[in-house]
């Protein structure tokens, strides 16, 4: 599949949302696969702390106030991130950070997975935004993907 395609996919299945919400509907959507479990935490209650175990290669973040995925995060919020993941892990409702070229990193949800003569790529999309990032990125794109998040 090419990335243009991939890309007018997104945008439609994003046009298609809408006309569900405004139905009424509530369209089942993809979600960040749970990275830590429950055995991967643990809380005392009697000292207020929460100890998260098994988070290799981790790294937390605040939230620019960009509006892009609101809903999900917003301004101050702390993300966890993790640079421990295969290429393979990251599917359809992952949110990733990104970098190409020399922009800024990118905090986006993986909207569309594919491969094409280049090889693996993704199309990125902002879950408050109504069309896709639009260029693919690319596993050398990809810097780290969200493990938690605190509000």
């Amino acid at each position: 599949m090419t990335v243009k395609f991939a890309i007018i996919l997104v945008t439609v299945k994003s046009f298609l949302y809408v006309i569900a919400r405004l139905l009424g509907k509530a369209p089942e959507l993809p979600s960040p696969k749970p990275r830590i479990g429950w055995k991967g935490f643990t809380y005392n209650p009697e000292m207020g702390t929460l100890t998260i175990h098994n988070l290799w290669k981790a790294y937390a973040i605040s939230v620019q106030d960009t509006n892009s995925m609101d809903g999900l995060l917003d301004e101050k919020h702390i993300v966890f991130m993790s640079k421990d993941f295969t290429i393979d892990d990251l599917t359809k409702g992952e949110v990733i950070i990104y970098r190409r070229f020399l922009e800024d990193s990118i905090l986006h949800s993986i909207a569309f997975v594919g491969e094409d003569k280049k090889g693996w790529f993704c199309i990125c999309k902002g879950l408050n935004c109504f069309f896709p990032d639009p260029y693919a990125i690319r596993e050398e794109d990809v810097v780290s993907v969200m493990s938690g998040i605190i509000y």
